[in-house]
């Protein structure tokens, strides 16, 4: 348990974890990059919120494979969001 801030409908437990809320285009107060979640992915640029998603695809195209390490908690979440 604890509080987690919300990014679309990714929740993560990074930053100031306040019960923020946050849509795409407000700004946030996590590091910019790809923040990975239960729900999802997470896309920060510039300090804002630019993305959500719940796919993921590799240099090709293809969809990430997700059978890389099963008992990863985020290879089990992106494996039941795919």
């Amino acid at each position: 348990m604890g509080v987690y801030d919300s990014y679309g409908e990714v929740q993560l437990k990074t930053g100031p974890c306040i019960l923020q809320e946050y849509h795409i285009g407000d700004e946030v107060d996590i590091s910019d990059g790809l923040h990975f979640g239960y729900e999802g992915c997470v896309v920060v640029v510039g300090r804002k919120l630019v993305a959500v998603t719940d796919k993921m695809y590799d240099k090709w195209g293809r969809p990430i494979d997700v059978n890389i390490d099963s008992r990863n908690p985020i290879t089990i979440a992106i494996k039941e969001n795919l």
